[in-house]
């Protein structure tokens, strides 16, 4: 969902950081 060829159907900037912070390891998101 995140590289759909339409660029409108893409997440938002802040959507795609949420997830990508939930896939990281806590310790990432104390920087």
């Amino acid at each position: 969902k995140c590289w759909n060829s339409e660029p409108e159907k893409r997440p938002s900037f802040m959507g795609l950081s949420d997830s990508v912070e939930s896939l990281l390891p806590s310790s990432y998101k104390r920087h």
